[in-house]
């Protein structure tokens, strides 16, 4: 059963979903009564996720979330998810088609491969089939 958007509060623990009927808020801003909130029962529920958490970066799903990102833009908010659907993926793009989120991309690749002291040419196994 498909219920509605995940919650979770200012610490980032998971409240519950909204209930089906609810499914999405139509306010970033909106607030959250924990009360109203559904526990997903396992293997039979799931929650959906909010565009912050599923943030389609290539065209034409961009464009569909600017209104999305206007408004998270307005409360502070943060995008959790970056999402790449369909082709290109950032590590077949060079440097002069990059994109903002590409580029973050390529930051926290080098970034995760100073920490594991992986060589900067290891993006093959980013590589899809």
């Amino acid at each position: 059963r498909r219920l509605g958007d995940a919650i979770w509060d200012e610490s980032g623990s998971f409240l519950g979903c909204r209930s089906p009927e609810q499914r999405t808020s139509t306010s970033l801003t909106s607030p959250h009564a924990a009360s109203g909130l559904l526990m997903p029962q396992a293997w039979r529920d799931h929650c959906m996720l909010d565009e912050g958490h599923n943030l389609q970066v290539t065209k034409p799903h961009l464009g569909w979330h600017l209104p999305f990102l206007q408004e998270l833009g307005h409360i502070g908010g943060a995008v959790r998810i970056a999402h790449w659907p369909g082709r290109p993926k950032p590590w077949k793009l060079g440097l002069g088609q990059r994109t903002v989120f590409e580029r973050h991309w390529w930051g926290t690749h080098d970034l995760l491969c100073q920490r594991q002291a992986v060589p900067r040419d290891a993006s093959a196994i980013f590589s899809a089939p």
